[in-house]
């Protein structure tokens, strides 16, 4: 029956454990499958729409061919006689891969603290130094470095610095983020 549905399919052994979820006892728990197809984006979408309801005890299921998921990931590694025999390279490999899989679910997206953006001084650079501003939360650490030719003199490193000082918004020299400005040599 649910290999002929086109949408979202539910199964429910016992329904203490939804009724309990719903009156907002205890959190849910959903297995997911989990691989790289379009499906399995919109199922992501469709718990990650649950969890707006209530709290979810989300776990992934992934079906693996060894011998495929091997190559597709590129490891090189001998073939088991059989699934208890898998390498811990595959093993992790695939644990890491349906980890980042599963990342949209998580209740708080990863914080950002410290945003590196370089600038040759032109337009597009200056941009990006402010997108840097606009990313970092308060608190953070924006880092703004600048290469300079390897026979740079010490006067042209200098004036890189001070380019780069320009650069710093005024509305953040106020100590709303921490400022951390390089300037490099080499290239």
């Amino acid at each position: 029956m649910g290999q002929a549905l086109e949408v979202p399919f539910l199964v429910v052994r016992e329904g203490a454990g939804l009724e309990a979820w719903a009156r907002g006892q205890r959190a849910l728990r959903v297995m997911l499958g989990v691989d790289r197809s379009r499906s399995f984006e919109v199922a992501r979408d469709g718990v990650k729409a649950l969890a707006k309801v209530g709290p979810l005890d989300v776990v992934g299921g992934h079906v693996f061919w060894v011998s495929a998921d091997t190559e597709r990931l590129g490891l090189n590694l001998v073939q088991p006689c059989n699934y208890r025999d898998v390498s811990a390279d595959l093993r992790e490999a695939l644990e890491r891969e349906v980890s980042t899989l599963l990342e949209p679910l998580r209740a708080e997206p990863p914080r950002v603290r410290a945003v590196l953006a370089t600038t040759d001084f032109m337009a597009p650079g200056d941009r990006a130094v402010a997108y840097a501003f606009a990313l970092t939360p308060p608190g953070g650490t924006v880092h703004l470095p600048h290469v300079e030719p390897d026979g740079a003199t010490p006067r042209e490193r200098q004036a890189a610095r001070r380019q780069l000082e320009l650069r710093v918004p005024r509305a953040e020299q106020d100590g709303k983020h921490k400022v951390e400005l390089s300037v490099l040599t080499g290239g």
